[in-house]
């Protein structure tokens, strides 16, 4: 079975204080070095934004740096993540999938099997939004 991938522009993971210092010039180095000691983890970048690829409980999760972090009721998503274009897409068109952690790690494993069988590397990652 082979699952549709959509195309993620980054900027739509980006609350609008984070978008705007981007547009405005005010960003990565900046809002990287506001949040590095939040996320322990490798940094990458697509599309001039910047992400950390964190690991919890054995599972990847990817976290846009942000300028303010709100703290609000999450649901996961789960995101692919393609390392030689630096492209991100969603899985499931990123419709977020559950509230229960330990559904959303079972979705996850099945994706990280799936992602196994594709012919190019493809890293899956959770999102919480």
């Amino acid at each position: 079975m082979k699952l549709e991938l959509t195309e993620i522009k980054p900027m739509t993971l980006l609350d609008p204080d984070t978008q705007d210092a981007i547009l405005g010039g005010r960003m990565t180095k900046e809002v990287v070095e506001m949040n590095i000691d939040v996320y322990n983890g490798e940094v990458i970048q697509v599309d001039g934004v910047a992400f950390a690829i964190t690991k919890a409980e054995g599972r990847l999760f990817i976290h846009p740096f942000r300028i303010n972090v709100g703290i609000r009721q999450y649901k996961y998503a789960f995101v692919a993540y393609i390392p030689d274009t630096k492209e991100l897409f969603w899985f499931f068109k990123g419709i977020s999938k559950t509230q229960n952690r330990t559904e959303a790690f079972y979705i996850y494993d099945a994706l990280v099997k799936y992602c196994d069988t594709l012919p190019t590397k493809t890293i899956p990652l959770l999102i919480k939004r």
